[in-house]
């Protein structure tokens, strides 16, 4: 191994990382081979052991190295893999409160195989706790895969609080926690904009966790809004029931409102079914403007205006994270869109 530090338009460290993957992927360097200590190194290379352990610590949250404390530090396997494991929870396509994440799902593998990756499926329990996850047989698959360099990469998602703490803190190869969502923001004006455009002032707005940020703020930002009235109601739990209960809510109000916003497709289940229910029709009585997944519309009785959610640009974001993660680079992962679909339940 020489100094090969001559390029002067990158960062010391990112020339290390690439002196080094460049030997592993060339196969110079091999599965279970040592690293020199930190300190020799960092004088072959003529930089400071900072320089050097920020090298290694990139090298190993990309997968290339593991390091042990009183041992040291070895190319790990499984760097050739194009193996992608994907771990999450056995009800995600039978329980109809994540019944989502079957589009993201499959466009997630879609998307992988397309650019070449094996996909393995991982289930764990729904809920598991820490002093079960020894008998975990998803997890323990998951560990045995990786401790035996079969997997490149994870991406869990609608899992469990200890698959997630494992993760965290021992998987030694790139994880993305699909932690993607829809810009809810976006959300709420695009539709207090379509349905003021269409002659509505006294607007209901049901949500699931639907504004994370200070509502008041949000809504001064909305320059229609002061010759509106907004009525909000948030549910505890994206459940039908829960949909009921607060159309249930708007509709005891003196003056119940001309629109509905729903911006959850569960909590629209639920006050759909209230609205039919009482005789309340749609779009006559109350305009109806609903969240919907493309590929999942909720059943109705008239085509929904529907503000849609493709579960393809939600997985296009989560492969975006974890191929950047794989590469070294930073990605922030951007809140997707919804799409306006007209359709006649706003009087279209």
């Amino acid at each position: 191994m020489v100094k090969t530090l001559i390029r002067r338009d990158d960062a010391l460290y990112r020339q290390i990382v690439l002196h080094f993957e460049e030997q592993i992927m060339q196969g110079q360097l091999k599965a279970g081979d040592k690293l020199p200590p930190t300190t020799r190194l960092a004088e072959m290379f003529g930089v400071t052991t900072d320089t050097i352990q920020q090298s290694l610590k990139l090298l190993a949250s990309r997968g290339f190295i593991s390091r042990t404390p009183g041992r040291g530090t070895f190319v790990r396997k499984g760097v050739h893999s194009q193996a992608l494991a994907l771990i999450f929870k056995r009800d995600v396509f039978t329980n109809e409160d994540v019944s989502f994440y079957v589009g993201f799902f499959n466009d997630l593998v879609t998307l992988a195989e397309s650019e070449s990756w094996n996909c393995r499926y991982f289930l764990v329990s729904e809920n598991l706790f820490p002093e079960s996850a020894a008998n975990e047989k998803g997890l323990l698959d998951l560990k045995k895969a990786l401790n035996n360099g079969e997997i490149r990469a994870v991406v869990e998602f609608c899992s469990n609080p200890t698959v997630r703490s494992y993760l965290s803190g021992e998987c030694p190869v790139p994880i993305s926690f699909s932690e993607v969502s829809v810009d809810l923001r976006d959300f709420l004006f695009q539709g207090l904009d379509y349905l003021r455009g269409r002659g509505f002032r006294r607007i209901g707005v049901l949500g699931f966790e639907m504004l994370r940020f200070d509502l008041g703020e949000t809504l001064n930002e909305y320059e229609f809004s002061k010759d509106m009235t907004l009525s909000f109601r948030e549910a505890g739990h994206p459940k039908k029931q829960e949909g009921y209960r607060l159309a249930a809510e708007m509709f005891a109000q003196a003056n119940p409102p001309e629109a509905l916003l729903i911006a959850n497709d569960r909590l629209f289940a639920g006050a759909w079914y209230y609205l039919l229910e009482k005789g309340i029709r749609v779009p006559e009585d109350v305009a109806v403007l609903t969240h919907t997944n493309k590929g999942r519309e909720p059943m109705s009785h008239i085509p929904l205006t529907r503000l849609e959610v493709d579960p393809f640009s939600l997985a296009r974001e989560v492969y975006k994270e974890i191929t950047a993660k794989i590469d070294g680079v930073k990605y922030a992962i951007q809140p997707v869109r919804a799409t306006l679909v007209a359709g006649k339940s706003c009087g279209e």
